[in-house]
Order: C-alpha cells, then structure tokens, then sequence
C-alpha cells in the first residue's frame, strides 16, 4: 500500500513538472527588449494571476483561502484576443499607429440616452476610435462633431454621419489569420482617421422595456421627441448580423494613462504597457475601479508600492440588465443627398474625392463607375439596399398567395 502511494506520488511530481515545463517555456516575444521587460516586470506585480506561458504558484498565496484572489484578473491566449491578451502572448511591439489608434479609442454604449442600468440600452458597449489625432487639421469643426456624445448629435446634420461605422480588416499570425473590425464612433471620427469610407454602417434600432409604442418617424429630428416620450425607451445602434465578424466588445473602466488627471511622471515605457495588453486590475480597496491592467493603474496616479496583489472576492450581487423589445428604425422621409463633408483626411489614405451621404445607412463616393448598357449594378446616385428586395420579395408572394 505505502509502494503504490509512493508510486503515485512519484508520478504526480512528474505531472506537475512537465506541466511547469509547458508553461514556463519560451514565449513568442522574447527576444524583443520592451516586451521581456512587461513580462517580467507584470510577474513581479502579479504573481499569482497565470499567463499564457507561465503558471501561478497559488501555494504561495499569502493566507491562502476561497476568500482570497489575484488582484490582477485573467489575461487570454487565443489566436482572435485582439487588445485581450497577455503580456507573453505579444509577438512584437506595437507600431506607431496602433499605438496612436489606441489613445484615441473608448468604451462606448452605442446609444442615444446615456447607459442606466434599469432601462433600455444596447447590448454591449464597444471599442470605438473617438477621438481625431492630435495633429488633424480641423475643417468644419469635425473634431468637436467626432468627440461629442450621441445625446448632444445637432439633428440640422447629416444623420448618416452620425451613425457608428466599421472597417473590416485581416490580421496575419504564424499559421493562422483572423478577421477583425475597426469602429468609429461616427463618421466624423472616420473622416478625421482617413477612413471616410468605411461602408459597414451600424443600423438604427429602437428599444423599450415594455412593447413598442405606435410611434412614427418621419424623420431624424422625431428621435429626439421619441426619447423624450418614454423615459424606458431608447435609439441604439447595431453591428449587421450577416458580417461574420464581431465588432470588439468592452467594459468601461480605466485603460489609458493619466484619465484621472492624477499621473505625476510621465514614462513612456509604463504608457505603451497600458496599451499593449489586458489583464483586469482591482485594488483591494477601491472595488468600484477597474483599469485594464496593473500599469493603467501605475499611470493613473499611483507607485508600484500602492499595488496590492491579493484581494477579496466582492459579495456584491450584479444585477442582470433588463432585456428591452427592439425594432429596425426606418424613416418615413429620407434624407436627400448632401455634399456636406467634402474634406480630405489627414494622413495618405485622402484621395481627394467627396463622398455623399443620405439618412439611409449608405455612403456613396464620386469615384463609382458609371454601369454601362445591360449593367446591372446601381448607378453611382443610387445603392443597392438588400433589405428593400427581400421585403419587395415577400410583398410580390404575398400578393400572388392571394
């Protein structure tokens, strides 16, 4: 009996250090200076949160009980984590324009009346560019357009720029590749990034807690009376669902530097760590406060003596969000064509060509070729709504049914 328990016993150290040699391997930026630096420094200030290819020792875990926790959250390894991951999971630093790109993007709820737990609101809030670089020139007040919330939107602009819009992108790994989005929180923000022609435009919905109200919308400007009706209803907007892809998901908390205005020093170095990974901080005493990571929270106001690296588990419950009825918006008066954003970006992507817009979800660029005979595409001053067929469709079978 005392043989098989040794045996067995022999066997589980085996387990347990071939596991360690598993996870305490090499990793895919190791050789790069500044990332070997993250890693090392977020083990040191977090010892007892896992990474992608180093493990915890949670024995080691000061009073070690069910009441007690890392203080710095799980981190993600998968080919598709995008701004996720660990530090270790890094192939290579980032360039200057994700790192610019980056300290312009918020947490957004995609919707007109402000995030409240007991109403209405969108399903998830998301990463959205927000903000137009430092250096932009401004034309028409594009800055001060992109950066406003949706709640203060001037109802005498062009509704379709008002709308969020997406860039669809590919990124390529060692083996794999994944497809990934760029959002904009409107296209103002896209016109001042040099992607005034992101095409994937987010839809218009309506939400209320209890049924949908008979309500018509002749036009933008009945959004804001709409809102103002019923205090559990809202406009949210939506991603397309036929995309196969997803727009970046987020939860608002901390994640760049200094946005308590409290950072003493800047550091270049601590900046570009914020930036460059997750792995959810929570200081023991400040449970309301989340920041991406525990170098947020460096760049935020504190010093490494500050940091805790064990926590309590919160007995706060979370209240679910109520799930309100929705419905695709449409507009009984469309918008007629404008010219009103004839300005060039302010990187090399401008090409100097206007686009047009209307209140429909579609962008349209004078560079459409004109369809020659027995083309059957759009003309350049008309678009191709699949929706519009689909509802054509069913009427014309309807009415044959009959």
């Amino acid at each position: 009996m005392m043989s098989m328990r040794r045996h067995f016993l022999i066997f589980l150290q085996l387990v347990i250090c071939v596991h360690s040699i598993v996870l305490n391997g090499t990793y895919p930026g190791e050789n790069d200076s500044f990332i070997s630096a993250l890693v090392e420094e977020y083990r040191s200030l977090c010892p007892y949160t896992e990474t992608c290819y180093f493990e915890a020792n949670h024995m080691d875990l000061p009073q070690y009980s069910l009441a007690t926790k890392s203080c710095c959250e799980e981190c993600f390894c998968s080919d598709s984590c995008g701004n996720a991951c660990c530090p270790d999971r890094l192939n290579a630093r980032l360039s200057e324009d994700e790192l610019a790109r980056r300290k312009h993007e918020r947490c957004v709820y995609p919707q007109f009346r402000d995030f409240r737990w007991r109403s209405s609101n969108a399903e998830s809030s998301y990463i959205m560019i927000s903000r137009c670089p430092y250096e932009y020139q401004d034309v028409n007040g594009t800055r001060m357009k992109c950066e406003r919330d949706y709640r203060d939107f001037d109802f005498n602009d062009s509704f379709e720029m008002f709308l969020p819009r997406s860039s669809l992108h590919s990124k390529i790994l060692p083996g794999s590749y994944f497809n990934y989005t760029v959002t904009y929180k409107n296209g103002h923000c896209a016109v001042c990034h040099g992607a005034a022609h992101a095409f994937i435009l987010w839809r218009t919905m309506i939400a209320c807690l209890n049924p949908l109200p008979d309500f018509v919308f002749n036009n933008p400007k009945d959004i804001s009376r709409f809102v103002e009706s019923d205090p559990d209803c809202n406009v949210i907007f939506e991603f397309p669902k036929e995309y196969n892809v997803d727009p970046v998901s987020c939860v608002l908390r901390i994640d760049k530097c200094n946005m308590t205005g409290n950072w003493r020093d800047y550091d270049p170095y601590v900046e570009e760590a914020c930036l460059s990974y997750e792995s959810v901080y929570n200081g023991k005493y400040n449970t309301n406060i989340k920041y991406k990571n525990v170098h947020c929270f460096m760049c935020n106001g504190y010093e490494k003596a500050e940091i805790d690296d064990t926590c309590y588990w919160s007995d706060s419950m979370v209240i679910s969000k109520p799930v309100p009825y929705t419905a695709l918006l449409f507009f009984m008066a469309k918008e007629e064509m404008t010219k009103d954003y004839s300005e060039t970006p302010s990187n090399d992507e401008s090409n100097g060509d206007y686009s047009e817009t209307s209140s429909n979800g579609e962008t349209y660029s004078d560079n459409n070729e004109a369809p020659s005979d027995g083309d059957a595409r759009c003309s350049s001053k008309s678009v191709y709504d699949q929706f519009m067929v689909i509802n054509l469709i069913a009427l014309y079978i309807s009415l044959f049914c009959l």
